[in-house]
């Protein structure tokens, strides 16, 4: 089977959350393999196919993305 792309919001019980690309075949692989090392204990997760991703670092041409590093720098 062809491995998809997918977008995991991963939530804490205490309500922080990130975000994670993975890749697999189907997005309940995704939701055992966090279950399987004990990861679904501490955390919820809703698993989202990507149908379309932009790699920036791969553009040929113009590049109309801006990176985002200033933004984890204190004012």
């Amino acid at each position: 089977m062809d491995r998809k792309k997918f977008i995991a919001i991963h939530t804490y019980h205490d309500n922080d959350f990130f975000f994670c690309e993975w890749e697999a075949e189907k997005g309940q692989d995704i939701l055992d393999a966090l279950d399987s090392a004990g990861d679904s204990e501490y955390i919820f997760t809703a698993v989202y196919e990507i149908k379309s991703h932009i790699d920036a670092n791969n553009l040929t041409g113009r590049n109309p993305w801006k990176p985002l590093s200033h933004l984890d720098t204190p004012n």
